[in-house]
């Protein structure tokens, strides 16, 4: 075996080493981001072991709480935090079957319920182009 080839195996072994330690990270950040999500929203009936819950007669609160937004948040930063939100919680995002789908599914669900309830007031041009990016 030559040199070359020698160097090339080490380092495509340290790659692939580091590209699964990296792969990891992230399903392990993305476990995390459901596990947070999954402690408060719509669905869920009595709020999870030190969690605070909030009155169920603001929807509002709750549906920004499930964004991650303020609430002076412009329907642009309600919108972008849906679209990144409901992109993560895609079951399509992991194998089919399993119980991080259905997880997924879920969530998926409180985020749209989210959205519909913070964009309830939002006039319909606001709808169609608050959200657009021209540079």
């Amino acid at each position: 075996m030559s040199t070359t080839d020698r160097a090339y195996r080490i380092l495509k072994g340290y790659v692939s080493r580091e590209w699964d330690r990296v792969k990891g990270l992230e399903r392990l950040l993305a476990e995390q981001e459901l596990e947070r999500a999954d402690q408060g929203g719509p669905a869920a009936s009595q709020p999870s072991a030190g969690t605070e819950a909030l009155p169920a007669s603001d929807p509002k609160a709750r549906a920004r709480r499930i964004l991650g937004v303020s609430p002076d948040a412009s329907f642009r930063e309600i919108h972008q935090a849906f679209a990144r939100l409901n992109r993560r919680a895609d079951p399509k995002n992991f194998p089919p079957g399993s119980e991080e789908a259905a997880v997924a599914a879920q969530l998926q669900q409180r985020v749209q319920w989210a959205y519909r309830v913070l964009s309830e007031g939002v006039d319909e041009r606001e709808k169609r182009f608050g959200s657009l990016e021209i540079d």
